[in-house]
């Protein structure tokens, strides 16, 4: 186009771009006036927020990992948001190497033969476009034990909502044609090949261990969207209503951020209470609670 442009003199090669830095750079081209900031001499006086890496509320992720906790299988993850649940309280990832890496991980547990037990590959809807259709035809060739659980929620969400093959829209936003995963996994030779809302609790379980029990490579689609890319999505809040609450901890388990302890105990165990500012309304916390304490929040009516 013509225009000069220069950038690499105001800004570092290396390393991430932080607003202090991009300020600074700006300082340097002359773009922004003022002095130019020493940033190492700087003191921003910024208290950083203690806050353990997580899945967000209503992730659709979080039951398939609970799941394969309650199957108690070898799980090797792939790169994307879902990798979280490699810590507490998920906790259900064994392995992650490299973006692609988790079929071909499994593949390689299952011929070693020294697993006991069940081998699951987990892997999101977008890497499994990029990088994961070889391995799985390698899974079919090999005729390998192994189950697949393809994260399927419509976006590329660690990375900021982008579009891909398998949401039927461009990056431009324009209509497309749209990857039918269950036809496409199935023309690789996958037999056992089942889809699932992931928002249902009972129907995941019971899909994820069919599928572990299945001879040979099959595969289950979590599908439900991202509850914030590309849009938010989000339901009537929820709240815990203190008195049935036995302070069991089974919701705690999911590792929802909208889910923190109060000041109520019972039997010497903190009772749970839900911020309903952050609640996205996908249930699950209701679901897997055993004494029905978890119900709509009631709006308040102010006089």
């Amino acid at each position: 186009l013509g225009i000069e442009a220069e950038g690499k003199a105001f800004f570092p090669r290396i390393g991430e771009f932080s607003p202090e830095i991009v300020r600074s750079g700006f300082h340097q081209a002359g773009v922004l006036p003022g002095p130019v900031e020493n940033l190492a001499d700087a003191e921003l006086g910024i208290e950083p927020l203690v806050r353990p890496p997580v899945l967000c509320a209503g992730c659709p992720h979080i039951t398939t990992y609970m799941a394969m906790r309650a199957l108690n299988a070898r799980v090797s993850g792939d790169i994307g948001c879902y990798t979280l649940a490699a810590v507490e309280p998920l906790k259900a990832i064994d392995t992650c190497v490299a973006m692609g890496s988790s079929i071909g991980v499994a593949i390689g547990l299952a011929k070693a033969g020294t697993e006991k037990r069940p081998i699951v590959a987990t892997i999101g809807d977008s890497t499994f476009l990029h990088s994961g259709i070889p391995p799985l035809i390698d899974a079919v060739y090999n005729q390998v034990d192994i189950t697949v659980l393809l994260l399927d929620n419509q976006t590329i969400a660690m990375t900021g909502g982008q579009n891909h093959p398998g949401t039927g829209i461009t990056l431009r936003g324009e209509s497309t044609h749209r990857v039918d995963f269950e036809e496409l996994i199935r023309s690789l030779g996958v037999q056992s090949v089942k889809a699932v809302d992931s928002y249902d609790v009972g129907a995941l379980y019971q899909a994820c261990r069919d599928a572990v029990e299945y001879r040979g490579v099959s595969v289950v689609i979590s599908n439900r969207p991202c509850v914030l890319d590309p849009v938010k999505i989000k339901g009537p809040s929820f709240q815990v209503e203190a008195a049935g609450c036995t302070a069991c901890q089974a919701c705690m388990n999911l590792g929802c951020p909208a889910l923190t302890w109060g000041e109520q105990r019972y039997e010497g165990r903190y009772k749970v209470m839900v911020d309903e500012a952050l609640c996205m309304g996908c249930t699950l916390c209701v679901q897997v609670c055993p004494s029905d304490c978890i119900r709509p929040a009631v709006a308040q009516v102010h006089q």
